[in-house]
């Protein structure tokens, strides 16, 4: 009964939280940014996945490429941002070193709503059976749903599906690495 109480308690902060960082996400949305991958065309995406220890003080540390991306016309960081790291002062480092794109500045006001609403939808989830080969795996995937379902992972997996939507609509082309 603990672990049930604490599982629900911890998807309500996840909830809460994931709810704040859309709300900075559609703050920190920007048509310069957006303008410059239009105009450009063609662009090289990276995923990179931002924690706080890549921003010492007001410099940006990549600790995935390094310097081998600097400033390169074509080739634009789509950041993943974890806990607290999306904030100006990382974006404005950020900004010195790399091309960047944010996942927000293609979404529409309908893309956040609808992303909010896909979010929620995982709590409708109801398999009566799920099958791996012979076995029925339904209580193994009940229970991930169960613990994981308001997961940062998750709002940054609909988000950046309804990044690519926009890019496709817009008809850019791109590459992913």
């Amino acid at each position: 009964m603990k672990k049930k109480k604490y599982i629900i308690l911890k998807n309500i902060l996840n909830f809460f939280r994931n709810i704040y960082f859309l709300i900075k996400l559609f703050f920190y949305r920007n048509d310069e940014r957006k303008n410059k991958i239009l105009k450009n065309k063609r662009i090289i995406l990276l995923d990179i996945f931002m924690i706080k220890s890549m921003f010492d003080g007001k410099k940006f540390k990549d600790r995935y490429y390094g310097n081998f991306f600097n400033k390169n016309k074509e080739i634009f960081f789509l950041p993943i941002f974890f806990n607290s790291s999306l904030n100006k002062s990382n974006l404005s480092s950020l900004k010195e070193k790399a091309n960047y794109i944010l996942h927000s500045d293609f979404l529409t006001l309908r893309d956040f709503f609808l992303i909010l609403i896909s979010f929620l939808k995982i709590n409708f989830i109801k398999e009566k059976k799920v099958f791996f080969g012979r076995h029925n795996i339904k209580k193994l995937i009940s229970n991930e749903l169960s613990e994981k379902r308001y997961s940062h992972a998750l709002l940054n997996a609909i988000t950046t599906f309804y990044f690519f939507k926009q890019l496709k609509k817009k008809k850019l082309i791109y590459t992913q690495v």
